[in-house]
């Protein structure tokens, strides 16, 4: 996948993210917070215990972020696959021996035997059709993990993130709260509450609860989730379906894996781009042979792989010797 147009459609799910899914998501979390009284949830050992009713309406929007999440992932991948047979087609036209295309999208066949003879397969191999069942909704990671199994991960685990973050806001709140009161029965004269106290007790504010809740985890965790999957999941669905595509097609004779731009940290890839262990070059290997089958080698990873074409004459040949 072009590197340029991935990171265009991985910015436009993020945009699309933000405003369809989390926006919403953060306005219901706050009317939740706003409208709940948090002082019966805490215990006098300073433990908070959450009511099943609020545990079942923060259950019920969380599975609606993932609803929504899936959705969009569905849509953007969908996107994904047909923009990614396009960019498959325009890459065969650049790769094909002039002889073989003409003005990039009639191919046309010189009137000698060779040639005429493997023409018209040639010309139906290189028509591929949009997969009728979508990669990305039928494969699985090293984790057993699909893409809605991975979603639907990140949307249990917020409902207890976010209890934690609200109890720890109550744990600190009332702690101050209690400190505070402490240093005033214990002086004579009125003693102002230090900053760093009067701070950690505004946490136990309903309007502050749900400002940390927003701020410190959907837009922070939830957000880098929801991206990380993105980033890991489009660029797989892309390189996926690419791969299956050259699987189909005897002329793509090897793959070369390619650093993203966007590469800073160490990692395998970069082993994966330099080594050569097949002769071929630096980060070609055989089409069976490409590590990860062409997928990313990590979370986030951007990397990207191309084919690379058996020489026409060697082509030819061998399908003349199959005729």
């Amino acid at each position: 996948m072009d590197y340029r147009r991935e990171k265009e459609f991985i910015d436009d799910f993020e945009k699309a993210y933000t405003k369809y899914v989390e926006l919403p998501f953060e306005n219901e979390i706050r009317k939740l917070i706003l409208s709940t009284n948090f002082d019966k949830f805490v215990r006098a050992d300073s433990s908070v215990i959450f009511s099943n009713d609020f545990r079942k309406e923060l259950k019920l929007l969380t599975q609606g972020w993932g609803k929504g999440t899936e959705k969009l992932f569905l849509e953007y991948l969908s996107k994904a696959d047909k923009e990614v047979l396009d960019a498959f087609q325009r890459e065969l036209r650049k790769l094909l021996p002039k002889q073989f295309r003409h003005k990039y999208t009639e191919y046309r066949f010189q009137d000698y035997t060779l040639l005429k003879k493997v023409g018209s397969r040639w010309k139906s191999a290189i028509i591929l059709n949009e997969f009728a069942s979508k990669w990305y909704t039928r494969k699985y990671y090293n984790d057993g993990l699909s893409l809605s199994d991975r979603v639907w991960k990140h949307a249990d685990e917020a409902a207890q993130k976010i209890q934690n973050q609200i109890a720890l806001n109550l744990r600190l709140g009332n702690s101050a709260l209690s400190t505070a009161k402490q240093i005033q029965t214990t002086s004579e004269q009125v003693i102002k509450i230090p900053k760093y106290l009067q701070k950690q007790i505004d946490l136990l504010k309903d309007t502050n609860i749900a400002k940390s809740v927003i701020d410190d985890y959907v837009k922070k965790t939830l957000h880098y989730n929801a991206m990380r999957v993105a980033r890991t999941e489009i660029n797989n669905a892309w390189k996926g379906s690419y791969k299956e595509k050259m699987d189909q097609l005897d002329f793509v004779e090897n793959v070369k894996w390619n650093l993203s731009r966007s590469h800073k940290e160490p990692c395998n890839c970069e082993t994966y781009a330099s080594q050569d262990l097949y002769g071929l070059g630096a980060g070609v290997y055989p089409k069976n042979a490409v590590p990860h089958n062409g997928l990313s080698a990590h979370p986030n990873c951007l990397c990207n792989i191309t084919m690379i074409l058996t020489p026409v004459e060697k082509w030819i040949k061998n399908e003349y010797r199959k005729s």
